[in-house]
C-alpha cells in the first residue's frame, strides 16, 4: 500500500513545466510588511502542486464528481497547511499573526482585521472561511479580484 506522503513526493517530482509556471499573483498592500522572498524551488513546488490540485477539485465539482472534487480539495488543504508550516519554518515566522506570499513569491506578514478567539494560545479561525487566514470579508482579502478563493 503506498502511502499519501509517497504520493505527494511522486506528484511534486512529476509537475510539468508548466504546472512550475503557477505563482502568487497578488501584490503587495499597504497593510502588509514584506519579509524576504521564496527562493526554494522545494516551497515553490509545494505550492504550485496546491494550486493544481484545487484546480482540479473545482474542475471535478463543476463535472458533478461531488466525492472526487471534496477528496482534491481535503488533500489540497492538507498540503497547503505543510506549505505555511515550512515557509513559517523558513522565515521564522511562527509569531507573526498572519502571513501571506504575494507576487515574484514575496513573503509578507500583517495584523489581522478582527481578533480571532485565542484558546491555550491558538488562534481559532472559522473554518468557513475560503482564505485560510482568518479573513472572512472577500473585499478585503488581498488576493480578491485574482485568485481569492470566496468569488
Amino acid at each position: 500500500m503506498k502511502t499519501w506522503l509517497k504520493t505527494i513526493a511522486e506528484e511534486l517530482q512529476g509537475l510539468s513545466s508548466d504546472d512550475l509556471l503557477i505563482s502568487p499573483d497578488s501584490e503587495v498592500s499597504e497593510k502588509e510588511e514584506v519579509i524576504g522572498e521564496i527562493d526554494s524551488d522545494e516551497l515553490k513546488s509545494i505550492y504550485c502542486l496546491v494550486q493544481k490540485w484545487g484546480k482540479a477539485a473545482r474542475f471535478a465539482a463543476e463535472s458533478g464528481k461531488a466525492e472526487k472534487a471534496s477528496e482534491l480539495a481535503e488533500k489540497a488543504d492538507l498540503l497547503m497547511a505543510i506549505f505555511w508550516a515550512s515557509l513559517k519554518d523558513a522565515f521564522d515566522l511562527w509569531e507573526k499573526p498572519a502571513v501571506g506570499i504575494r507576487k515574484d513569491w514575496k513573503v509578507v506578514w500583517f495584523k489581522r482585521k478582527a481578533s480571532s478567539p485565542n484558546i491555550l494560545g491558538i488562534h481559532i479561525v472559522s473554518m468557513g472561511s475560503p482564505h485560510g487566514d482568518g479573513d472572512t470579508d472577500c473585499e478585503d482579502c488581498p488576493a480578491y479580484g485574482s485568485t481569492c478563493k470566496g468569488k
